[in-house]
């Protein structure tokens, strides 16, 4: 018998069902090893074991109604946007006219379901944008948040982790500071933050404000470092002799797939 749970988007308890972190229609379909991106996985405990998965990465937080309503309304905006941004990437003219409103809210949608619910102001301001159609809500969310979309190269790999920080030790590095969540696929990497003025990637709330869809583009160079060197495909939640991270309970449902 399956169990209830508390759905990570409407917080009622109800019996949860698997959701595709990110949607199948953005290339999550396949058979897959990942792993939570824990201590025990940076410490490559003999002990740690891989999750399989037939058809993808999916993590058990939200109802039937909410998985439904994400990929009904949202996702099939978010599956234009990606096939814009890989015609684009491939030199190729197709454009599928999409709205920026839904593509944002697919992505808030999927980072509420990428761990179970945490009482802290920003995932109670997520969850009252991904339900509110006043314009005030909206304007209010965009100007006080920054939903980073960078271009990410990592052919094949996933990364999710949410409410994490990162402590960087060189001032020279590329560098987001604050409480961040992340949520990676080719080729994409979104990254949630309190209004960010560093010029990585594309804001889309700056571009939610300005209604201008017209100038979004993905470039995958973006996933450079300040001296030319590529990026990890966690960063920034990278841990070695320059950076260190600080994880909450919500990485239990966090998922890392290299390839």
């Amino acid at each position: 018998m399956k169990k209830k749970g508390i759905c990570s988007i409407c917080l009622k308890e109800e019996i949860l069902s698997d959701d595709h972190v990110p949607p199948k229609c953005c290339g999550n379909n396949k058979d897959s090893y990942y792993r939570r991106f824990t201590p025990e996985y940076l410490s490559e405990s003999p002990k740690f074991v891989p999750i399989h998965s037939q058809n993808g990465v999916k993590l058990r937080t939200i109802c039937n109604k909410c998985n439904n309503d994400l990929g009904a309304i949202y996702d099939v905006e978010l599956e234009k946007f990606y096939k814009n941004s890989l015609a684009q990437l491939n030199k190729e003219k197709a454009f599928y006219p999409f709205n920026l409103l839904k593509v944002v809210k697919a992505v808030i949608g999927h980072f509420l379901a990428s761990a179970k619910p945490q009482n802290i102001p920003q995932d109670n301001d997520m969850r009252n944008f991904y339900y509110s159609n006043d314009e005030k809500t909206i304007k209010a969310f965009s100007q006080k948040y920054s939903l980073l979309c960078m271009g990410y190269p990592y052919k094949g790999s996933i990364f999710i982790l949410r409410n994490y920080v990162t402590v960087y030790l060189k001032t020279s590095q590329k560098q987001i500071p604050d409480l961040l969540s992340s949520l990676y696929f080719y080729p994409f990497a979104f990254i949630f933050t309190k209004k960010c003025l560093h010029p990585y990637g594309t804001d889309l709330l700056n571009f939610l404000l300005s209604n201008d869809k017209q100038l979004l583009s993905i470039s995958l160079t973006d996933w450079y470092e300040t001296d030319g060197n590529l990026l990890s495909p966690t960063w920034p939640a990278v841990a070695d002799n320059s950076h260190f991270f600080i994880i909450t309970p919500a990485a239990k449902e966090s998922a890392f797939k290299p390839k």
